[in-house]
């Protein structure tokens, strides 16, 4: 087994919200729970934008670890495209100093 760390220096929070945030609204998480009281996705994204950037990073790892298993999905299926057979069994995002 290989263990490969990435560090992400750059979000576009509001494409990640856009992506990630109608996917929590039967997940159980906090945010899916606030989206499935009715919640546009729009609204949500305009609070999220208000917020200082430490909240915002907090948010998106929150929402890259709601969707953890697509992302590794993804992630895989992009590298066998590119002819690196690569499998991702596991990945955690956390905020980093």
């Amino acid at each position: 087994m290989i263990k490969l760390e990435l560090t992400v220096d750059q979000v576009d929070y509001n494409a990640l919200m856009e992506r990630f945030l109608p996917l929590l609204r039967s997940s159980g998480h906090p945010l899916g729970a606030i989206l499935g009281g009715g919640m546009p996705v729009e609204m949500v994204k305009r609070w999220a934008a208000s917020l200082p950037t430490e909240k915002k990073e907090q948010l998106a790892v929150e929402l890259l670890n709601a969707n953890r298993e697509k992302l590794l999905e993804a992630a895989s299926s992009a590298l066998e495209s590119q002819g690196l057979p690569l499998h991702f069994r596991d990945g955690r995002a956390s905020l980093g100093k």
